[in-house]
């Protein structure tokens, strides 16, 4: 058996060459209505006639096996891997087979390139497969209108003279993507990435009623958002068209109720806000009252250098446990830094006696920062002035603002000093029973009572001198008056006595 004998003529191929190979496949009508859809997959329909020596071939036991390339004679330009099936039922020379049916061209078989489809024959009576000519895969006059207005280049595929819609016949923009369902939660939000499975991702969540824009990577958290990365001009703007700085935020109007930018913690606690009137509040994050806003007279819109100061000191247990905020703190004299600090040779340790000559302040909180090395976590911000939260006890009595604050019997907490002793400063408000108040931190002696009690003794001492002064004077007239009548009855004096 001769080659030149045994030729296929193709009857009809049915192929799309936009972006993959297809097949019409038919729904058939069922009694309880439309079928259910399939996929289309990745076959398509071939069909031709088998003959030899002009003579259509008549037999169920042909072996064909077919090869896609990107070429008509190249002998490396292979597309994908061969299919062969087994048997060919060839009936008056006319076949029927379905390729790439299992994608054995690969997926990227048809992406618009021309392509030539080989075939290996092999019926009874061949003593060995027989390559025929490469034949042509062309286009289907519907394959051809999907591709336009569509072109492509390799592996690409372009479009320059419009705008694209999905899901939209009025695309507004060059790529306008509209629909329900497109931006939910409940749907894949829109991704525009790298192809690996890292992208910006836009979303609507319509449950929570919301829109986002995060940076996502796959089986990843999501990642750092960064805006202008790579540049160094430009500037981002919210709530404005014109923004003067890397980021403008300008609020809604000038009503002053409204919060045109807010910084918080993960449980809403505002720590700073701005208002439309431009007015500032700054407070701690999480409750506390040890940060504080100062601002530049006249502008009371302009931050500025706080009168308040901290340092860190090295902490230890003296037996009552750590110092915390707002505990007032003393010297401990027989232990030097356990942290290999030759700059803070010294510690401290919560004050537990009343009156404490070792008394030096009273810790600050630790989210407020402070001057000087943190080591660790056991450097804790000392209060060196302004005035803070601290810690106080009714021990020696109610506490009235502008009372001075000493240590008491109570580990951390201080109490109102009655007597010569080391303070820690005053406080700014009263305090009925134990608890935080507003102190103003003074390092000081406290001798007001003692020097009042004093000043009262001299007092004293004064009036009792000057009734012993007029006691003497009396006597002295009286030693004078007896001297003068002795002396006139010729009487020895009393001087001569």
């Amino acid at each position: 058996m001769q080659h030149k004998r045994i030729v296929i003529v193709l009857f009809v191929v049915v192929a799309a060459m936009l972006f993959g190979a297809v097949s019409i496949t038919a729904h058939p009508s069922t009694g309880s209505g439309q079928a259910p859809q399939a996929n289309l997959g990745t076959g398509f329909t071939y069909q031709g006639q088998l003959k030899k020596s002009n003579v259509a071939v008549n037999d169920n036991t042909c072996s064909m096996t077919f090869s896609l390339w990107d070429s008509q004679a190249n002998s490396t330009g292979q597309v994908g891997g061969n299919q062969t099936i087994v048997p060919v039922v060839v009936t008056n020379g006319l076949f029927t087979v379905v390729l790439n049916g299992a994608g054995q061209f690969g997926a990227s078989a048809f992406n618009g390139d021309a392509r030539w489809l080989q075939t290996s024959v092999q019926c009874a009576g061949d003593g060995s497969p027989i390559t025929l000519s490469r034949q042509a895969l062309t286009a289907t006059p519907y394959a051809l209108f999907s591709a336009a207005p569509w072109v492509t280049s390799g592996s690409n595929i372009y479009y320059n003279n419009g705008n694209v819609g999905i899901g939209t016949t009025a695309p507004k923009q060059t790529l306008h993507v509209a629909g329900q369902g497109v931006f939910t939660s409940s749907s894949t939000p829109f991704d525009a990435g790298d192809g690996a499975g890292a992208a910006i991702r836009i979303g609507y969540d319509g449950n929570n009623d919301y829109g986002y824009i995060n940076a996502n990577v796959t089986g990843l958290a999501s990642k750092n958002l960064i805006l202008q990365g790579n540049y160094s001009q430009g500037n981002v703007g919210i709530g404005t068209t014109s923004p003067l700085a890397r980021l403008d935020v300008r609020g809604a109007g000038t009503s002053g109720g409204t919060e045109a930018f807010r910084v918080a913690n993960s449980n809403g606690d505002r720590g700073l806000v701005v208002y439309d009137n431009r007015t500032v509040a700054i407070a701690a994050l999480v409750g506390s009252t040890t940060v504080h806003a100062c601002y530049n007279a006249p502008f009371v819109y302009y931050f500025a250098a706080c009168s308040s100061a901290a340092e860190y000191v090295p902490s230890i247990d003296g037996g009552v446990g750590f110092p915390e905020t707002a505990d007032l703190v003393s010297i401990a004299p027989a232990v030097t830094n356990p942290y290999g600090d030759t700059h803070g040779p010294f510690t401290v340790q919560k004050s537990a006696t009343a009156c404490d000559t070792n008394l030096l302040g009273f810790i600050v909180n630790p989210e407020s920062g402070a001057d000087g090395e943190k080591l660790n976590d056991h450097y804790l911000p000392l209060a060196i002035y302004g005035y803070f939260p601290a810690k106080v006890t009714t021990e020696n009595g109610v506490i009235h603002r502008g009372d001075p604050i000493t240590s008491s019997s109570k580990p951390g907490y201080g109490m109102k000093a009655t007597q010569a002793c080391k303070v820690i400063g005053y406080a700014l408000e009263d305090a009925e029973q134990d608890g935080a108040i507003q102190v103003f931190a003074h390092l000081s002696e406290n001798a007001a009572t003692e020097v009042q009690a004093l000043r009262a003794e001299v007092q004293t001492l004064k009036q009792q001198n000057a009734t012993l002064q007029q006691q003497n004077a009396t006597m002295d007239a009286r030693v004078a008056a007896i001297e003068q009548t002795l002396k006139n009855g010729n009487a020895p004096t009393l001087a001569a006595r």
